[in-house]
């Protein structure tokens, strides 16, 4: 082995192990313990989805209620640690469905959030690793008293 390529063998060495340790730091150092607790919440969303029609919803244990227009909508939460939310999903009639809309409908969306304080969690509502749905955040509301 010359030198040349010892050099470049332990420079692309290095660049791994780097790599690898940075990951290792930003999972230990970053990671919370994201679990969007019982309570209620409103949803803000960044500016590029702030059309979307805005809506509160409850956790109480293992389910959600999603408020819109003094409506409410009840689900089973799926999951609810691990910095992601994933809801029941809702139950639709295919039969006059396109092809195209029957795959679509066989996506499941979930929510992956960090913690901002202990009334913000910041969200990424997503249907796989790649396509985002929303973001936002849920802000909890204080009870009044």
């Amino acid at each position: 082995m010359t030198l040349k390529n010892f050099y470049k063998t332990f420079y692309f060495k290095s660049i791994k192990i780097n790599l690898i340790f940075i990951l290792f730091l930003t999972n230990n150092l970053f990671s919370q313990d994201c679990v969007l607790p019982n309570g209620k919440y409103k949803i803000e969303f960044d500016k590029q989805f702030e059309k979307y029609p805005k809506f509160e919803f409850r956790i109480l244990n293992d389910s959600i209620t999603f408020y819109e227009n003094n409506y409410g909508i009840s689900l089973k939460i799926e999951k609810n640690n691990d910095c992601s939310l994933v809801i029941e999903k809702e139950k639709i009639d295919e039969t006059n469905l396109t092809e195209f809309q029957k795959i679509i409908n066989k996506q499941h969306p979930f929510y992956t959030f960090k913690k901002i304080n202990d009334l913000e969690f910041e969200f990424i509502y997503r249907v796989d690793l790649h396509v985002i749905i929303n973001s936002g955040r849920f802000m909890k509301i204080k009870p009044q008293y």
